[in-house]
């Protein structure tokens, strides 16, 4: 099958949605796919993959009319889905949540058109794939074709992690947050958490890795606070893995970003590193009994919970004993395995 993945944004930009679409364009490759990715960020640097930058109506016609079939990453990109409608292509949307609904639509007109084109094509689609039960609970689509796919560890950072890694690590770093440097993250909000127990005479170091538009100001933030804190900037590879073999803990503590399924969580626990995270529905389901959640937006609560798994031995043991049997619902096989059942359903409709 000859398959466009569009994904909005691509490396070299490379948060959790890009390296989801990295990791979805060479496991439906390994399944003898023939991929292309389409996105509308640009790039100066040459493509090692088959990538199509464009944000143009007729090149994305061009593309549409060579291919089977569309895999939209991110949820409904309207643009590109009407064109494949009216082309009479099929296509399967994957939800980074359950963002089918523009949130305005109680606010205004415009909205709530909006909303009902998205719910018909939505109903239209092949498949619509969520990244937790919980989203997909929420997502309000008259029809049977839905299904929960998990966020896996990629094959590169898996195979880092099971053959070359040399440990045990020492564990010295308290708190880890991995993931973009952006307010709605929590980042603050950590900070807020670890500064309180700091006052208590109990103190934390922190380790933060990512980059993000609040880089300047959320370090100005750090500096002003009574917290240890170290950042690493940007890395991947083996450098990720054994950032996560050297923490007690990977600290998630969103507010206003809503999460899906955070492919750091994945990673920690497969790493063997419990997580503590903001109640988010998602995150919640996600992190399983490997982990502790505290009420979004309180700090208290969130230092509650550090100190809970830091200083109790039993909680963290009993914590880090269940990643290792949480960890292969994340593995690379179990994902392949998804994405031959997906393809094995989709495959009649282009047959003949």
């Amino acid at each position: 099958m000859k398959v466009i993945l569009y994904s909005k944004t691509f490396w070299p930009k490379m948060g959790g949605l890009e390296r989801n679409t990295y990791t979805i364009y060479h496991t439906i490759k390994s399944l003898g796919c023939h991929a292309t990715i389409v996105t509308e960020t640009k790039s100066e640097q040459l493509d090692e993959l088959n990538i199509l930058r464009t944000n143009k109506s007729k090149n994305l016609v061009r593309l549409l009319m060579k291919n089977d079939f569309l895999i939209v990453n991110g949820g409904i990109a309207l643009r590109i889905i009407l064109l494949a409608y009216l082309l009479g292509k099929k296509y399967v949307i994957i939800y980074a949540n359950a963002t089918l609904y523009n949130q305005n639509s109680n606010k205004t007109f415009k909205a709530k058109i909006e909303n009902r084109i998205r719910q018909f094509f939505a109903e239209k689609a092949l498949l619509n794939i969520c990244l937790t039960h919980i989203s997909l609970s929420q997502l309000r689509v008259k029809n049977n074709r839905k299904r929960v796919l998990y966020n896996p560890i990629d094959t590169e950072l898996e195979n880092i992690n099971n053959y070359k890694v040399n440990g045990p690590y020492k564990k010295t770093i308290d708190c880890l947050f991995v993931g973009r440097i952006i307010e709605g993250k929590g980042i603050f909000l950590l900070i807020d958490a670890l500064e309180n127990l700091a006052l208590k005479g109990i103190r934390y170091n922190c380790t933060f890795a990512g980059e993000g538009k609040d880089d300047v100001k959320f370090k100005e933030y750090c500096k002003l606070k009574n917290v240890e804190t170290n950042f690493v900037g940007k890395i991947d590879g083996l450098e990720l893995i054994k950032l996560y073999h050297q923490s007690k803990v990977l600290v998630l503590p969103s507010t206003t970003h809503i999460e899906g399924n955070p492919l750091v969580i994945a990673e920690a626990i497969s790493c063997g590193t419990p997580v503590i995270c903001s109640n988010q529905e998602a995150m919640k389901e996600v992190i399983g009994n490997c982990g502790l959640t505290f009420d979004t937006g309180i700090a208290d609560a969130l230092a509650q919970e550090i100190k809970k798994l830091l200083t109790d031995p039993l909680v963290y043991k009993n914590l880090k004993d269940n990643t290792l049997r949480r960890s292969e619902i994340f593995s690379m096989k179990n994902y392949i395995t998804s994405w031959e059942q997906i393809l094995k359903l989709i495959k009649p409709y282009f047959e003949n």
